[in-house]
């Protein structure tokens, strides 16, 4: 097949963050944001994100829902990503490790950088090839009636960050493997 345009495609949106110009490094990131994050942005400061989660639309949820208009109730689905897939499914993991735990974590950045490169959490590095995703979608943004169309989505791909052992300033501390409940389940 032949993709229009070549691999890896366009850049259309990837994750991000940085260091704050006006809050200092909290105790809980000293040792884990490494140097090299303030020598690029030339500061020191408050680093972010803190943990990842699913964010990309390509792999993302498909979300029904039904709303009622004027003319009658409507039902669409589609699929999401972004911060408004990830942040739920950090909210609900974050809730499996308060009901672990019998209470809640309420501010749980020292919780999450103490478990920082242990099993709990999956580190995010740069794939060792290429990882891409062949994305289908209805024409007219509708049905298949008028027919559906194929686009090749590259992953790994940003403008000026990249994914790196440890803490990066795209996925912070990394994404939460099967120990991460449990590893914040503990006092």
């Amino acid at each position: 097949m032949k993709w229009s345009p070549n691999p890896p495609g366009v850049w259309l949106y990837g994750a991000g963050g940085g260091v704050s110009r006006i809050f200092t490094e909290p105790g809980y990131q000293s040792g884990v944001v490494p140097q090299s994050v303030f020598d690029a942005q030339g500061r020191v400061g408050r680093a972010v994100p803190d943990v990842s989660a699913l964010a990309d639309p390509s792999t993302g949820y498909l979300i029904g829902q039904t709303q009622q208009f004027p003319e009658g109730a409507h039902y669409d689905e589609y699929r999401i990503g972004g911060t408004s897939l990830s942040s739920p499914i950090m909210a609900g993991i974050m809730a499996l490790a308060d009901q672990a735990r019998g209470s809640p974590h309420g501010f749980a950045n020292p919780a999450l950088y103490a478990i920082a490169g242990s099993s709990a959490v999956r580190d995010v590095t740069t794939p060792r090839s290429t990882v891409a995703a062949v994305r289908t979608d209805y024409c007219d943004s509708l049905t298949a009636a008028s027919g559906i169309f194929y686009s090749l989505r590259t992953m790994n791909q940003d403008l000026s960050l990249s994914t790196g052992p440890g803490w990066d300033d795209v996925t912070g501390i990394g994404t939460p493997a099967s120990g991460f409940v449990g590893a914040l389940s503990r006092p």
